[in-house]
């Protein structure tokens, strides 16, 4: 439903278009609730798919000249490198960044979060601090209790991950269970008739590649003890052994120097920037960062807690108080109401370090602030020592530097629920006039980019299914900053798609028709062109190229739609070459 306003001095009158309900599965149809255009819409400019109503809605800035255009995009959690699919996230958001600027010729204001600190940044700093210091030859741990500890969290691994076999199965013995018991999926087939998502297929498979792996390595160790030195052992193990060990001493370890967790995302982000650098990707304007916002995030919080949003726990956590939100006359899930309920997407959004309490109001509730359990990093607030939840770190940055509405929010379609709902329940409930009806609507434009699939499966670290940006950049046959570029163009912005050697070929064909089209107007000597024209008819040349102008322009109004775009070159370009023929 959109919600179409027009002013006169006297009044301001709402009209009301209903828009198709989505189906998002076999689940009951929810419609989004209404969407509220900004003032100046004429709809014939540009059109913006719209996460908010899933539709194609007209575009117009909040500012009232109409050129500049405030725009947040979700950076990256800072806790490894970056792949080619975050590559496609953050390309495809340059490309439509760079039209917006060059070509349509607005002012952006372009914001962009770096996650510094989140439970993804703490384990993984953590584990592999643990881990480090247990290989350490400095420590001289016999090679009995390397093999010991080895054993034990090879069987809490297979205890957690791998269910169906037992996990008192010698390393040995291990390949011989896997085939037994996981041999439809290891042939490609579909785990409990189908009731299992591909998703989770996968993570199966990357389970057990990480299970035989270690069981490899724990091989290894008993034949040959000096495997630990020469570091065949510890890359074979290390995915098994850290869990293992942060289980047994990260509750012990020293969190109250923030110097392991800063400086592991220190090294991460600037491996980040070097990555965007290399694939020509514009600086943003603004950079922010959660540690450096946190007395900003409590404050808040603080407001949405005094508006009656939010509640306390007796562990000095707050939960952001979702039936209380919507009694006060607010939409909550505005993005995926139809997702609300998914309990998968509602732990996944709160961290795996989230600590699980009876005293939420409702298991929908999200931390907005988390109180920090042993071996954590904490910082003071008015509810005591913790840290921001993940949610509240991009309404309290955005809020601080775009303020209460913004044009443009964007990230990856992955982060829609829980994140960006969440994100702007927490934002409308602090900017909300609570006094005079509720409803605020704090972002007119959410742009959400499309997964990037390898196998059909998404591409992702937690699938283990991933090229980092830089070794597809430096491989030989690997993609170049350009290639990468187009491969994105042709697919288009929100789009699911999978980079295949037919699209490969595409792109490379399209970049070399475009070059050797350069290198021919380039090349044309001066006997060819006289007072600036070309001996070819000029009656062609231009009615083809207004033609391409036009098309062109249209694609790029219709939503970004490079593909077309694209098109349209490659026909000017056939037609152009046709006439020398």
């Amino acid at each position: 439903m959109i919600v179409q306003k027009t002013s006169s001095p006297r009044r301001t009158l709402c009209v009301v278009y209903q828009l198709p309900i989505r189906t998002m599965s076999a689940q009951a149809r929810v419609q989004q609730p209404p969407w509220q255009p900004p003032p100046n819409t004429d709809g014939k400019s540009i059109h913006i798919y719209n996460s908010l109503t899933r539709s194609k809605t007209p575009f117009a800035p909040l500012d009232p000249q109409g050129r500049k255009v405030t725009w947040y995009v979700c950076g990256p959690t800072v806790y490894d490198d970056a792949h080619v699919g975050h590559a496609r996230n953050y390309v495809s958001t340059d490309i439509i960044r760079r039209i917006m600027r060059d070509y349509f010729k607005f002012d952006v204001n372009f914001v962009m979060n770096v996650t510094d600190v989140d439970d993804k940044i703490i384990i993984r700093a953590r584990q592999h601090h643990l881990f480090d210091e247990f290989i350490d030859p400095k420590r001289r741990r016999d090679t009995k209790t390397i093999q010991d500890t080895s054993s034990a969290a090879f069987a809490t691994y297979l205890a957690k991950n791998l269910k169906s076999i037992p996990n008192d199965v010698s390393p040995e013995e291990l390949s011989g269970h896997i085939e037994k018991k996981y041999e439809d999926v290891l042939n490609g087939n579909a785990l409990s008739q189908g009731k299992i998502s591909k998703d989770d297929e996968d993570k199966t498979k990357m389970r057990i590649q990480t299970a035989l792996a270690a069981a490899d390595g724990m091989r290894l160790l008993k034949v040959d003890p000096t495997a630990m030195e020469e570091g065949a052992y510890v890359e074979k193990v290390k995915d098994v052994l850290m869990p293992y060990l942060d289980s047994l001493y990260g509750s012990t370890f020293d969190a109250s120097d923030h110097t392991i967790f800063t400086t592991w995302a220190k090294k991460y982000e600037d491996r980040f920037m070097e990555d965007m650098k290399a694939l020509n990707v514009l600086e943003p304007d603004v950079v922010t960062r959660v540690t450096e916002y946190v007395e900003k995030i409590t404050a808040f919080i603080a407001q949405i807690e005094q508006r009656g949003f939010a509640y306390k726990t007796s562990d000095n956590s707050v939960y952001f108080d979702i039936k209380a939100f919507e009694e006060g006359n607010n939409s909550y899930a505005r993005l995926e109401p139809w997702s609300r309920n998914n309990m998968d997407l509602q732990a996944d959004g709160e961290g795996a370090l989230t600590k699980k309490t009876s005293e939420k109001k409702s298991d929908a509730d999200f931390a907005l602030w988390k109180s920090s359990k042993e071996g954590e990093p904490s910082w003071q607030s008015p509810w005591g020592l913790g840290r921001p939840g993940w949610h509240i770190e991009c309404s309290a940055m955005a809020s601080h530097e775009l303020g209460d509405r913004m044009d443009i929010h964007s990230g990856g379609i992955d982060l829609a629920f829980p994140h960006h709902d969440n994100e702007l329940a927490q934002s409308e409930a602090y900017w909300c006039d609570k006094d005079h009806g509720g409803q605020h609507q704090w972002v007119n434009y959410f742009m959400h980019m499309g997964h990037l699939d390898v196998q059909g499966a998404k591409m992702s670290k937690s699938l283990k299914n991933f090229v980092t940006i830089r070794h597809e950049l430096s491989r030989e046959g690997g993609l170049s900053p350009r290639s990468m570029r187009i491969l994105f163009m042709l697919g288009g912005w929100k789009e699911r798609f999978e980079v295949t050697e037919g699209l490969k070929k595409e792109a490379s064909a399209w970049e070399d028709k475009v070059n050797n089209f350069f290198i021919k107007v380039l090349g044309m000597d001066e006997t060819r062109v006289v007072n600036g024209h070309s001996e070819m008819s000029d009656v062609p040349v231009q009615t083809y190229l207004a033609e391409a102008k036009q098309k062109f322009h249209n694609a790029l109004t219709d939503s970004f739609n490079t593909s077309l775009a694209i098109q349209a070159i490659s026909e000017l370009i056939t037609k152009y070459n046709s006439l020398e023929a």
